[in-house]
């Protein structure tokens, strides 16, 4: 067994896990109901939609929102094309070695 490969997965799965911790929160702390330890994007876009039906139109408070939930986007987005990126540097070598295939 290729124990560089093998390490390189298991951090690329530690990194895709901690990508899906900041886009949606813990699945764990979810399940029994428990607070989030940081705000998600979900969280602000949620309160930023509050503005979409008020006839106060949208507020700073909901402005502020959308902008902190773009802001966790736009990291969000560029963490994953680096893990793509990571990704396809190691599936010729899973192919190499006759791994089963992977999605994409």
């Amino acid at each position: 067994i290729n124990s560089d490969l093998l390490d390189e997965i298991l951090k690329l799965r530690d990194q895709i896990l901690d990508l899906e911790i900041m886009l949606g929160g813990s699945k764990v702390r979810k399940e029994i109901g428990e607070e989030y330890e940081f705000t998600t994007m979900w969280t602000y876009l949620w309160s930023a939609n509050g503005g979409t039906n008020s006839t106060y139109g949208p507020t700073k408070s909901h402005r502020k929102n959308l902008s902190n939930a773009n802001k966790i986007f736009v990291a969000i987005l560029s963490d994953y094309n680096a893990l793509n990126n990571k990704y396809k540097q190691i599936k010729p070598k899973l192919e190499s070695i006759g791994a089963p295939k992977t999605e994409n």
